[in-house]
């Protein structure tokens, strides 16, 4: 199982240098290293639990002040960190759940909740850009299975505190699925 970490920084040249300190601290992955909204910089690593902690330790001494937040999430199923590449999701969607967060490291914890019943396949987790951080998460299998998987997350403690919304599309559309 792998780890991911992340920084906000409200500096974006300060952000490409904090990104290369920690390409170059540790084996990690960069997922993302770039402006998020005007004056934030945004990183996103993923890697082994020892090298994703050695990059964000590296990264925040150099960041300091200049950082906003800063996180790392251990023991992660690979498919969350698959489900946040920018590829479009190629099975077949049978239901459609839909998880909106208030921010990252929630979607990413809840990604894995769903990802860990086993149930259900992770498609996407997207993070929007100048939207204050929020986050998209869609999965999909069948309806019954999806029912309970957003049923699960809405229990969830994380959820209550940074849950925005929970939908489930039976069936979803064609035309729904090429537009995301």
């Amino acid at each position: 199982m792998k780890a991911i970490g992340f920084m906000e920084l409200k500096d974006m040249g300060l952000g490409l240098v904090v990104a290369d300190a920690i390409a170059k601290a540790a084996p990690v992955d960069l997922l993302e290293a770039k402006p998020i909204c005007p004056g934030w910089f945004f990183i996103l690593f993923t890697g082994e639990s020892a090298a994703v902690s050695a990059a964000a330790k590296t990264g925040a001494q150099i960041a300091r002040e200049r950082m906003i937040a800063k996180d790392e999430v251990y023991k992660l199923s690979d498919c969350v960190i698959e489900s946040m590449t920018l590829t479009p999701y190629q099975g077949e969607v049978k239901s459609l759940g839909i998880i909106e967060t208030k921010n990252l490291v929630a979607g990413i914890r809840l990604a894995d909740l769903a990802a860990k019943g086993g149930r259900v396949e992770l498609m996407n987790i997207r993070r929007s850009v100048g939207n204050a951080g929020k986050v998209l998460l869609t999965f999909t299998g069948e309806t019954a299975s999806v029912n309970q998987a957003v049923d699960s997350i809405r229990q969830h403690e994380m959820y209550q505190d940074f849950g925005v919304s929970a939908y489930v599309i039976a069936k979803p559309s064609k035309a729904l699925l090429e537009q995301m």
